[in-house]
């Protein structure tokens, strides 16, 4: 992780690996709070998963979700009683509840999704998707802006520091108030989480 002025960077090759919390599979942690917290005691947690095959997602009894497909053709969701919803790239993204039985089945071979998680009571987000060349200014909307780049190279600007960002790279500026400018020069795919204290 390298800091940036009051920005933190965390570089593609730094983000940790690790076990689903039902050993099915592998998932790629890019942010968590507290830094050393455990998928039992997180307040807030951002990470990618590999989903090679069908199968049951964890449950994370008082947890948030929010789902997005990052690669692949698509995987069909199933939530509780809910109707099944299919995700694809650049689509809309799935919000559920952690607590809810859960369960995926590919469309079309792997895929790679984004999974923003916090913690009921104490933390909600939002995660928008921005696709952009040239120059765009953002506005942080929550106390902690976290920007994962998915294409692309961009240079980003705010009121805390600067830094530059390849494919993969995540900066988060904790230091964010509402309305704060996030400047980015460049080309590239981004996700903008927005994650607010209750």
């Amino acid at each position: 992780m390298t800091n940036e002025g009051r920005l933190k960077l965390l570089r593609a090759h730094e983000h940790r690996r690790m076990p689903w919390k039902n050993g099915g599979g592998v998932t790629t942690e890019i942010a968590v709070a507290p830094p050393d917290a455990s998928l039992a005691s997180f307040d807030w947690r951002v990470s990618t998963a590999e989903v090679a095959s069908d199968g049951a997602f964890s449950l994370f009894p008082g947890i948030d979700r929010t789902l997005l497909l990052l690669e692949g053709q698509g995987m069909r969701l199933q939530v509780g009683d809910r109707s099944p919803l299919t995700l694809v790239v650049g689509g809309e993204p799935a919000i559920f509840p952690g607590d809810s039985p859960a369960s995926a089945s590919l469309v079309d071979g792997p895929i790679r999704d984004l999974n923003v998680m916090t913690r009921r009571g104490h933390f909600s987000h939002s995660v928008s998707v921005v696709d952009f060349a040239g120059s765009t200014s953002l506005r942080a909307a929550a106390d902690i802006s976290l920007l994962l780049l998915r294409h692309g190279r961009i240079s980003l600007h705010s009121p805390h520091g600067a830094a530059e960002l390849e494919p993969g790279d995540a900066v988060i500026d904790e230091a964010a108030r509402a309305g704060d400018p996030l400047r980015c020069e460049g080309a590239g795919v981004l996700y903008h989480v927005s994650i607010l204290r209750a």
